[in-house]
């Protein structure tokens, strides 16, 4: 792809304004770490870093479920290129920096697509700077996986288009790009990106049957590139809740609620997952998803998308539409479209929180804001004075709504409190009104942004100033509003959250026996909730809670944990235990310390600590009769070593019996009875079990997944293929 040199410059400044934005994660004073960030992506890609720096693959989790694949889960990212980061940095600052270049990166591919399509460098620069710090991926801060993926969209349609004019080299790059989408950890954003490609094709090109051929066999090949990483996760996902537990309800979880639109203009209006307690079913009922902090653009990016439409061409209607479908998908169950797609289009069925499509509709707005604002450099004077007209109406429309709400906030907050019950606890009806007093200087702030753009407008109307300088100032107005609301979406904490030991966590570490802890399901929905004083703060007293994953880099075992998919046999298990504290069950599970909300009446528990926290209260127990993590009953039987992917142990049998491992069943898994194969048995439809003879043996539990090694196999000869293919075409040409 050639660049001009000129164009260099563009990208030195999106480095500069990306350093700037992030300015406070350069040295690792404060780590990127919000809720999904902190308790999944951290955990987990530490424990990667640490096997492969052990000299391991990364293939399974031995600290979560009763063990769990790793690899396979693909939202670690072993294989993704800027994963090769933490290897050669400190890895809270390999964590900061990997997730500070992607801003970078997206910024420069949008403005790669825009020049591709022959936009001005000014529209360009726009459009990449609305796609990289635009709500949507700067909430995708806290969801790597959604992160490393998006943001090669802009890339893939150059490449696609370069394919379908000329099937080349450029083919080469696309399969590459795909594959890298795909190894960011994902899928929705590939299966997305697949439908776009093919109505990209049959809406710009004639020979519809060629193109839908040349794409189906692009990703064939890149299916056969990331061999390694896929056969693993489709091994996962066909033993998992999403193949054999899916349903609608489940599936439309975390739909966009067609409310929140307003949101794209008014950030946080209906409350702030940032403030603790404020985003809430208390306050918003239960038609909440809180999966995207925010889509917030900002009034201008909106409107320069509309005077796009003053000289629309295909590629205004095709983005447009998009778009706009990507947003009706995002609806999910509130829309009746849904419901048709999902029993009608092969995959959407195993695509869980619909508000996930909203990152085309983010794309395609950016798209248009640049094509609007190009049309504002380069169109028609007439129409520009319409469109003055009609912001000139907006602004005083909105100005006289915010000169009401300021006299009369009072009455409309009683108006507003009068829908909710008259005993809605106090800290809600505060935050409640923090929420309503955060929407009226909203309201304030949109106003003045409008009218300065208007004032603009006007000194364009009267040639005061050129439209093109006019334009570099609607830049800086829209930049300045996207740093102002969404900065705070990338959300800092100190390290000591990721590295203190809290009580609780050391009353575990002391503890030299190999065990696991228990939380109710009480204790576990509290911990996915952030409540506060201080942010910090909540965070580490849900660490001292034993939050699922977080206590994985202090290498504490958890008979439950926190995945993006699960097994389902395990989940349907937990989901079965009715009790607070399951006793029959958390014996067999080596659960020696149980964690409660309420206190527990039990012979068998001792009491070790009670803890108060800003919300509620944490009972931990230590379980006096818990079972050993590996007996066959009346046997001696000895852990000689506990390994991730190899456990070895030392059994002597008084007469033949069964040797049980309290570890998860999972294909892969192999044993060896003095260093002979046997047959591994389920037990108890969850964990492992072996026959034994009578007499001293020497058990080894090896996991060598077949799937991972046929798919490095695939991988590599599908990699040695074209890099074949590239050579010849090459020396060919």
């Amino acid at each position: 792809m050639k660049i001009d040199r000129k164009d260099i410059y563009v990208y030195l400044i999106f480095f500069a304004i990306t350093l700037a934005f992030f300015f406070r994660f350069l040295d690792g004073a404060e780590i990127f770490g919000f809720k999904d960030l902190s308790r999944y992506f951290y955990p987990l890609r530490h424990l990667m870093v640490e096997q492969v720096k052990a000299g391991h693959w990364p293939l399974w989790n031995p600290y979560i479920f009763c063990g769990f694949p790793l690899l396979a889960t693909l939202q670690i990212g072993f294989f993704y290129p800027l994963t090769m980061i933490h290897y050669f940095l400190p890895f809270d600052l390999a964590f900061n920096y990997y997730t500070i270049l992607h801003y970078f990166l997206a910024a420069s591919f949008m403005f790669m697509l825009m020049r591709h399509f022959k936009f001005s460098r000014t529209a360009s620069f726009l459009s990449g700077l609305i796609f990289a710090f635009s709500g949507y991926l700067l909430s995708v801060s806290n969801m790597n996986t959604s992160l490393s993926s998006v943001i090669w969209l802009p890339l893939v349609i150059i490449f696609w288009d370069k394919v379908l004019r000329s099937r080349g080299l450029e083919v080469l790059g696309l399969i590459i790009l795909l594959a890298i989408m795909f190894l960011g950890g994902e899928p929705t954003i590939l299966y997305v990106t697949g439908w776009l490609m093919l109505l990209y094709a049959l809406f710009f090109y004639k020979d519809r049957l060629k193109n839908t051929g040349t794409l189906i066999l692009i990703f064939v090949i890149v299916a056969l590139l990331v061999s390694a990483q896929l056969l693993p996760f489709l091994e996962l996902i066909l033993q998992s809740d999403r193949a054999q537990m899916a349903n609608f309800e489940l599936i439309s979880m975390r739909s966009f609620p067609p409310r929140e639109i307003i949101n794209f203009i008014l950030p946080f209006f209906f409350g702030n997952q940032l403030r603790p307690g404020n985003y809430t079913e208390y306050l918003l009922g239960r038609n909440i998803q809180d999966w995207l902090l925010s889509p917030y653009l900002g009034f201008f990016p909106l409107f320069f998308a509309v005077l796009a439409w003053l000289k629309p061409d295909k590629r205004i209607y095709f983005f447009s539409g998009a778009g706009l479908l990507a947003l009706l998908l995002a609806f999910g169950k509130y829309t009746p479209l849904y419901p048709v797609i999902y029993k009608l289009l092969p995959g959407v069925s195993l695509i869980r929180y619909p508000v996930k499509y909203l990152f085309l509709t983010t794309f395609a707005l950016a798209y248009l804001s640049g094509a609007g604002l190009e049309e504002f450099i380069r169109g028609e004077e007439g129409k520009l004075r319409k469109i003055g007209i009609i912001l000139l109406v907006l602004i005083g429309v909105l100005g006289v709504g915010c000169w009401g709400f300021m006299i009369f906030q009072g009455q409309i907050f009683n108006i507003l409190r009068g829908h909710y019950p008259p005993k809605l606890p106090g800290f809600f009806v505060s935050e409640l009104y923090q929420t309503y007093k955060f929407d009226l200087k909203s309201l304030l702030n949109l106003w003045f942004f409008m009218l300065a753009g208007g004032l603009i407008l006007g000194l364009v109307l009267r040639q005061i100033i050129s439209r093109r300088a006019a334009a570099f100032f609607f830049i800086g107005l829209i930049f300045i509003d996207l740093v102002s609301v969404n900065m705070p979406l990338s959300c800092p904490v100190s390290p000591q959250i990721y590295h203190e030991i809290t009580p609780n966590l050391k009353i575990l570490m002391t503890d030299k026996d190999l065990f696991r802890h228990f939380y109710s399901l009480e204790v576990e929905k509290v911990s996915r909730l952030v409540y506060g004083a201080d942010f910090d703060q909540a965070l580490l007293e849900n660490k001292d809670r034993l939050t699922a994953n977080r206590l994985v880099p202090h290498h504490l075992y958890d008979v439950n944990g926190y995945e993006s998919v699960e097994l389902a046999n395990y989940r349907k298990f937990m989901m079965s235990l009715k009790d607070e504290v399951p006793y029959k069950y958390i014996n067999r599970l080596n659960a020696k310390y149980i964690a409660t909300e309420k206190p527990v009446s039990h012979p068998g528990l001792k009491l070790v600590r009670h803890a108060q926290y800003y919300y509620g209260e944490l009972y931990l127990y230590q379980n006096r009769k818990v079972l050993p993590r590996a007996y066959a009953e009346g046997n001696s039987v000895k852990i000689l070593e506990y390994q991730p992917e190899e456990v070895i142990i030392e059994a002597r049998m008084k007469k033949p019996g069964k040797l049980f491992l309290a570890d998860t069943y999972y294909p892969g898994w192999k044993a060896y009875i003095d260093e002979r194969e046997t047959k591994i048995v389920r037990s108890h439809e969850l964990f492992r079990e072996v026959a034994l003879d009578k007499g001293a043996h020497i058990v080894r539990f090896t996991y060598d997944p077949w799937t991972f090694k046929l798919g490095m196999v695939i991988s590599l000869l599908t990699a040695a293929v074209l890099l074949i293919f590239t050579v010849k075409l090459v020396y060919v040409k």
